[in-house]
């Protein structure tokens, strides 16, 4: 913020943060240190509890909805053998290898469900109840989409969640959320909506999307030059925001 404001054609433009995920946190933590240097927030993919609560999203329903959207064809929320081996989106065939459904239906109830799930995680699940943070950090070394610092786990399960600095600060936020993301449960933001309510946060705009994922369906801009629906309503916000002078000038 210091940085852009020293700019010689920066001074006196209004700055807004937007952060995804992990940088929601990180945006709304630093507007509550600086709230008078901070037009506005523009929060996606929200990490709306304390990550230790998080994970064991990620772990669980957030691990299984990629299923139930690659298989569970009539919604009800399990998947069965016959789903799976009709593989409507070549999901076993592409990316599982063409496991058998006996590696998922881990009770043999015939049926591969949440419960199936967490048992395929329970090591995961294990680990965040008993602070083994060795076996976290190790799980996000081979399968994390990015490289996480030593302690990462662990600083995050003592930090503050994100309503603790939202709840500092008067200006305008914009939370969008997509009901198909893997990595932050949408309870999570409609619990924080309603935390936001009951203070009377009147500037904090919540906006959800049932077919988008984390990041909002972001790769279809960069697969076809197409924005989607989470990113038109990011920027219609942000215009929102501004003053007529700075929309032009943006």
């Amino acid at each position: 913020i210091n940085t852009v404001h020293e700019q010689e054609r920066c001074k006196g433009v209004p700055i807004l943060l937007m952060g995804a995920s992990e940088g929601t946190l990180l945006a709304a933590e630093a507007a509550s240190r600086q709230p008078d240097k901070v037009s506005g927030l523009v929060l996606y993919g929200l990490l709306a509890t304390n990550l230790r609560e998080n994970f064991k999203y990620i772990m669980s329903d957030g691990a299984f909805l990629t299923y139930r959207w690659h298989f569970d064809t009539n919604k009800d929320g399990t998947i069965t053998k016959d789903e799976f081996e009709k593989d409507p989106h070549n999901y076993r065939a592409k990316v599982l290898r063409n496991a058998e459904f006996d590696v998922f239906d881990r009770d043999s109830d015939g049926a591969f469900s949440l419960r199936d799930m967490t048992m395929l995680t329970k090591r995961y699940l294990d680990a965040v109840d008993n602070d083994q943070f060795e076996v976290l950090q190790a799980w996000a070394k081979t399968s994390a989409s990015v490289a996480v610092p030593d302690k990462w786990f662990e600083d995050h399960f003592a930090h503050q969640p994100i309503w603790d600095f939202l709840s500092q600060i008067d200006i305008p936020v914009g939370c969008f959320h997509g009901a198909m993301d893997r990595s932050a449960p949408i309870a999570a933001v409609r619990a924080l909506e309603k935390k936001a309510k009951s203070a009377k946060k009147t500037k904090m705009k919540f906006v959800y999307f049932d077919d988008l994922d984390h990041t909002l369906n972001i790769a279809r801009y960069f697969a076809a030059r197409e924005l989607p629906a989470g990113h038109r309503a990011i920027f219609q916000f942000i215009d929102n925001c501004l003053p007529e002078r700075d929309r032009t000038n943006r």
